[in-house]
């Protein structure tokens, strides 16, 4: 039996991790959160269990001694350096410190496509320094690393995707900002597939997997793409000029559930694409952006509801 451990576990890309990981009854589950408001779908598994982060040292250890497996999926894209360093970075070094007076023989960390010591984005900076500090905190300790680098993820229920339609649906012309960068989207299902084979197969004592999917799109041909599976294949979406998305997160980004921040508007200045795509080598054929919208995201008055209950009260996942 594997007794893992899930960091950000109540999130949308945990959500899909633990379904996928429980359907072995030989996992044991363990999965941390923010909030006592978790993910109900997951708990009908007598074999998961979901925690409040514990606050001590004490009652980390306790929790994790006798684990095999640790999979951080914990991500915000809060602009507040302080908040996002506290969430990518702290908390990380934080686990992989302590992993060392463990079983922990594994770590397996979700990052970002786009990250790099140059950064350009408190996203970015902060993904950077959390991989940084955790190769740094686990060199020859024995204990495995594993660095996911995914593009965009979608699929049903995606929050950012969902954050959009729901906003869309109150314009009859939407302007995205960011429009011509270029994504090579990833199904969540494949992300999850992949941690699956990475469990198992990684030989490697530090590896990084870049995960991308099979073509290149820009924000606004997704965009389109989401309208024309959706209930909202009447509306139009087009570019906004770069000088008026700028604008635009700076005089309300600041403002409380932000349509769109000055973080988000540096993130969408990077490409997030690459020549290499490492779930050929983990044997995944990932799925198109257009096949799986076409059959998964009919999205009516039951997704919103959805979207709604796994997004309320949540910033990192």
């Amino acid at each position: 039996m594997s007794k893992i451990i899930v960091l950000g576990g109540s999130g949308y890309v945990g959500y899909h991790v633990i379904s996928r990981l429980a359907r072995d009854k030989n996992n044991h589950i363990i999965a941390f959160s923010r909030s006592k408001n978790v993910q109900e779908d997951t708990r009908q598994f007598s074999f998961v269990k979901f925690k409040t982060y514990p606050q001590t040292d004490a009652e980390i250890l306790y929790h994790i001694h006798d684990a095999d497996v640790i999979i951080n999926l914990v991500g915000t894209m809060d602009g507040n350096r302080k908040r996002a360093t506290k969430a990518h970075v702290d908390l990380v070094k934080r686990y992989a410190e302590l992993a060392k007076q463990t079983s922990i023989k594994h770590f397996i960390h979700m990052s970002a496509l786009g990250v790099s010591e140059k950064g350009g984005s408190v996203y970015f900076d902060t993904k950077w320094q959390g991989e940084v500090a955790l190769k740094e905190a686990l060199n020859n300790s024995g204990i495995k690393v594993s660095i996911l680098r995914p593009s965009f993820m979608f699929g049903q229920r995606a929050p950012s995707l969902d954050g959009l339609v729901r906003l869309i649906d109150k314009f009859p012309m939407f302007m995205v900002p960011g429009a011509f960068t270029q994504f090579q989207p990833i199904y969540v299902g494949d992300v999850t597939r992949a941690i699956e084979q990475i469990m198992c197969t990684q030989s490697e004592m530090q590896a990084t997997y870049t995960l991308v999917g099979p073509e290149r799109m820009t924000f606004l041909e997704m965009i389109r793409d989401v309208l024309r599976y959706s209930h909202l294949c009447r509306k139009k979406a087009i570019a906004m000029p770069k000088p008026f998305a700028f604008l635009l997160a700076l005089t309300t980004g600041w403002m409380p559930k932000a349509p769109f921040t000055m973080n988000q508007y540096n993130c969408l200045k990077i490409d997030s694409v690459s020549d290499t795509n490492n779930l050929e080598q983990l044997s995944i054929s990932p799925q198109s952006f257009q096949s799986v919208m076409s059959y998964e995201y009919k999205y009516g008055l039951q997704d919103r509801y959805e979207a709604d209950r796994m997004t309320a009260g949540r910033n990192i996942i």
